[in-house]
């Protein structure tokens, strides 16, 4: 069964902070899985990222069973390069960081470390 792939598709395609792998000119170029952290102009680091690899997987449910129409079509999906994503949700503090404070609503569930909603 090939949940796992599912989810990870369905991650990577949520995930709101994502930045390219350093280039070959940066003095390292992280290993496919380990993590990372760049320096953010602003000062400090940034999010702790983690290296998706380049290849390819099936997305959708391949079991046929307990299967929501949105996973019937199985097809093949391709990451041609490698790229990094956050390793953690970003939480209201972090959007806060690069927004105007209160911009998103948080449907009264409260801000600081909780992970963002109501973002696209």
């Amino acid at each position: 069964m090939n949940k796992p792939l599912t989810i990870l598709a369905i991650t990577l395609s949520l995930a709101f902070t994502t930045t390219p792998v350093p280039s070959n000119d940066s003095p390292a170029i992280p290993e496919s899985g380990s993590t990372f952290r760049a320096p953010l102009r602003s000062g400090g680091e940034g999010p702790e990222m983690v290296v998706i690899p380049a290849g390819s997987f099936q997305m959708g449910c391949v079991s046929d069973q307990d299967c929501g129409d949105t996973e019937k079509l199985v097809h093949e999906v391709v990451i041609a390069r490698p790229f990094a994503v956050s390793k953690y949700e970003v939480t209201f503090e972090d959007y806060d960081r690069f927004t105007n404070p209160d911009k998103v609503d948080d449907m009264s569930w409260g801000r600081s470390r909780r992970p963002i909603i109501n973002v696209s």
